[in-house]
């Protein structure tokens, strides 16, 4: 999603420049030390961002990190041996001091970053070993209402604003499928964020069909589905023994107090709650091997590497085990994004981006021994890189047909198909009320002081 928002021409020319700015400092020995030492100086600790291939959300950290050292580079640029040679010193590219002074290509990487903050952020909430379905739902909405919320400042460039609206929303549509609906609709915080009075809102007939359908494929009892359809009708309702809730829905449909004999939703929904909407763990597990096979290190054989693999793997899993039975917690933490240190959906608003991501160093290790002999590291990503990958999105956006998700067509508003002031009482942990409360919603116990005539009256009635 990242990608095709910042895949207009204007963001993708200004992902270039900060990947350009980027690779000179950490190709000069000399320009890296000075910006390096410059930084330090003024408690600036963290290093440019480098970017990992194929992953777009890198393009927002590196922007972040470049933005964090705008009043360093510019210092660093403005200097006389920056910009000819002195004492035989190569001064710094024309291309790149041209892009320091450029007061345009600041204000876009503001707005790429401000466009984009909420996207990265859904991805560090959701990409744990406990994410649900519904916490992509629920991250997924909360995102694009602070996006569309975003004011334009005077600096933006609006066709980019429009673009990036645009291209959210559209796959927004897509990613609201069936299944993940009905795993918002069994989260028991969400029930009323999943079907509401909203335009184009399910209903809880389609709960119905959606769990049928699941039951027959799954070659279910005819008495259980149609439990089911009963299960469905109390849990929304929030009847006994579906009434209250917490954050952690696995957690509370795991509770004894509803019997999956009894109440076959319970069995659905904990099959629902177990499937793992990301592949967090097998990218870890390549970049792990990585790190034992690599440019410097490339003789092993592929059954040592499976080896290595598979042993590290082993391991990670019993340190778990040992810090979750020692009450621990054992949700993976990202230096580059954030996650909820406890299971369940986000109940905290996101903190900025420059507070959360922790940055690669520009003059770590042997980069800084000379650019003619530096070895290129897997992180690294030329501009070359960066064109093949927006190319390969453009051609899979061609010949993609997205036929998935709710089948809206794209200028239809989230408004219309969730209850978004519903997100407000999901993230403070506040559980729906039930139908006998709803009934009992007007009522406070204090003794009537109006008169029904003389209202009937006032009414014209």
């Amino acid at each position: 999603m990242i990608g095709k928002v910042t895949i207009h021409p204007v963001m993708k020319a200004t992902v270039s420049k900060n990947s350009r700015i980027v690779s000179f400092f950490r190709s000069s020995h000399y320009w890296g030390g000075q910006l390096k030492a410059r930084a330090k100086a003024l408690g600036i600790n963290r290093g440019l961002k480098t970017n990992t291939e194929s992953r777009f959300y890198a393009l927002i950290l590196q922007a972040q990190s470049v933005k964090e050292y705008r009043s360093v580079l510019t210092e660093i640029c403005c200097r006389d041996d920056a910009r000819r040679a002195i004492n035989g010193l190569t001064p710094i590219n024309r291309t790149v001091l041209d892009i320091v002074s450029d007061h345009d290509h600041w204000a876009l990487n503001e707005q790429l970053i401000r466009f984009c903050k909420p996207l990265v952020d859904v991805i560090g909430n959701t990409e744990s070993r406990d994410a649900t379905l519904a916490d992509c739902m629920l991250e997924l909405i909360g995102a694009h209402r602070a996006i569309m919320a975003l004011r334009a400042e005077p600096d933006d460039n609006l066709e980019f604003a429009s673009h990036a609206r645009t291209a959210l929303l559209r796959q927004f549509h897509v990613m609201n499928t069936d299944l993940h609906w009905f795993a918002l609709l069994l989260h028991p915080l969400c029930r009323k964020l999943a079907i509401s009075s909203a335009l184009h809102s399910r209903k809880i007939e389609t709960a119905y069909q959606i769990a049928i359908d699941l039951a027959s494929k799954w070659n279910w009892t005819e008495a259980a589905a149609k439990q089911l359809i009963y299960d469905i009708k109390a849990y929304y309702d929030g009847e006994p023994p579906f009434a209250g809730g917490i954050a952690n829905a696995k957690a509370w449909w795991s509770s004894p107090i509803i019997s999956a004999t009894l109440h076959p939703l319970k069995a659905m929904a904990l099959k629902i709650f177990s499937i793992v909407p990301h592949a967090g763990d097998i990218e870890r597990l390549f970049s792990n091997l990585a790190g034992v096979q690599n440019v410097k290190q490339s003789t092993l054989t592929i059954e040592h590497m499976e080896m290595l693999g598979m042993l590290r793997a082993h391991y990670i899993r019993i340190l778990q085990e040992r810090a979750a039975a020692a009450g621990k917690p054992v949700r993976r933490i990202h230096g580059h994004m954030h996650t909820h240190e406890d299971g369940g959906i986000n109940s905290e608003l996101a903190r900025e981006l420059n507070t959360e991501f922790t940055w690669t160093t520009p003059t770590a290790g042997s980069e800084l021994d000379g650019a003619s002999d530096r070895i290129p590291q897997p992180e690294d990503i030329t501009e070359a890189d960066i064109e093949r990958e927006f190319s390969n999105l453009e051609v899979l956006a061609a010949t993609v047909r997205e036929e998935s998700g709710d089948k809206l067509l794209p200028s239809v508003s989230i408004e219309s198909v969730y209850s978004l002031p519903e997100l407000d009482s999901i993230r403070s942990g506040q559980v729906p009320i039930s139908l006998s409360q709803e009934a009992n919603v007007h009522t406070d116990g204090a003794p009537s002081t109006w008169d029904p005539k003389k209202l009937l009256l006032e009414l014209g009635i």
